[in-house]
């Protein structure tokens, strides 16, 4: 939902303020206003590749912990959440999965502000390709990896744990449903 997406933009600005850290952000970073130094967007599914068909030529090549050069994703419009300048982006390879999976299964796109210097995004993107593969999840372990990392299943698994039993928050939902609409 929109209100859960501006909560987590809203979030990352306030930890990407401590430039000690380095602040991830699942989804691009169209949705953050002011983002800070060191926040990094990434990207799980790709819907648009935004480089050319010689440039993806090198992305199966790609081993873990590699990336792609920079190349930039100039702002939809002059307004766009603060991105003036546009967005850096880069892909990571993240973990060679078996031959049951598609090539560029693996990989994933990652985002910094265009408002970087070229050094400063330079530096991003190499913290994120050493760091990421380290953190991407195993298939055998999670059906979304490796594209889920591990602290954000970690994360996942607790919240569901302490929602309860899940038949039975199904069937609380279900029953206010049918009294609302009996009212209605």
């Amino acid at each position: 939902s929109q209100a859960m997406l501006d909560e987590e933009a809203k979030l990352a600005t306030e930890l990407s303020r401590n430039e000690s850290v380095l602040t991830l952000l699942d989804g691009p970073l169209r949705s953050v206003r002011t983002p800070g130094r060191r926040i990094v967007g990434y990207v799980k599914r790709i819907q648009q590749w935004y480089i050319g068909a010689s440039e993806r030529e090198l992305l199966p090549t790609l081993h873990p912990g590699e990336r792609t050069p920079l190349f930039m994703i100039p702002p939809r419009t002059g307004l766009e959440s603060g991105q003036f300048k546009g967005r850096y982006s880069w892909f990571v390879r993240l973990r060679h999965l078996n031959r049951i999976y598609h090539p560029l299964s693996g990989l994933m796109r990652l985002e910094a502000s265009g408002t970087l210097s070229l050094e400063e995004a330079t530096m991003l993107a190499d913290a994120t390709a050493q760091l990421l593969p380290h953190l991407s999840s195993a298939p055998g372990k999670d059906p979304r990896a490796p594209h889920n990392l591990v602290p954000v299943g970690a994360l996942e698994t607790m919240l569901t744990h302490r929602l309860g039993d899940r038949s039975w928050v199904q069937r609380l939902l279900t029953k206010h449903l049918d009294r609302e609409a009996v009212s209605a």
